[in-house]
């Protein structure tokens, strides 16, 4: 599943030439296309009105994000707007011009 290849790229991050693009890559593959991002939309969206919901949802949003809040607000927001404009290139275009000015912010240590 995914746990298992997120397990398994993060032995290879360092092995890749950008290792910050390569880490928005997987994160655009694996959790903001297809099932993970409509389930995590369905989530969002039932919080709003389900407040038992939203008080289990908050404590694993907050984890999840902690890192890197930005740069996953900013892939999300991809996420949902490829909903309505599936460009491919277009969403890759806009992941390296991110990573080139999240880059120098970000210090990777094998």
């Amino acid at each position: 599943g995914t746990a298992r290849r997120a397990e398994l790229f993060a032995g290879r991050i360092m092995d890749s030439k950008d290792p910050v693009n390569a880490l928005f890559d997987f994160i655009w593959q694996s959790f903001h296309q297809g099932w993970h991002r409509n389930v995590w939309l369905e989530f969002t969206v039932a919080s709003r009105t389900d407040r038992e919901l939203g008080i289990l949802i908050e404590p694993v949003i907050e984890r999840f994000f902690n890192t890197l809040d930005l740069s996953l607000y900013v892939s999300r927001g991809m996420a949902i707007q490829s909903i309505v404009y599936a460009d491919r290139e277009h969403y890759d275009s806009l992941r390296e011009v991110w990573g080139r000015l999240f880059s120098p912010l970000l210090r990777l240590s094998k």
